[in-house]
């Protein structure tokens, strides 16, 4: 498997986004061109790019297509 390169030198599978963990590291969305949310725990797809962190729970219901 290729890997992608984060920030931290960490890396993430090619199929996968690096999203920053609000400490400083990355962790792996398990999405390709995923957007990383505000609450350093979510990501939501690229065919739903808007994060609502405001209705965060761990279903994509959160993520929305931008208007």
């Amino acid at each position: 498997f290729k890997a992608i390169e984060c920030g931290d030198g960490s890396s993430c599978l090619a199929d996968q986004t690096c999203c920053p963990d609000g400490a400083g590291g990355y962790g792996c969305c398990p999405t390709p061109d995923a957007t990383c949310c505000e609450d350093h725990i979510h990501c939501c797809p690229l065919d739903y790019p808007v994060c609502d962190v405001n209705m965060a729970r761990y279903t994509i219901s959160f993520c929305s297509v931008r208007e």
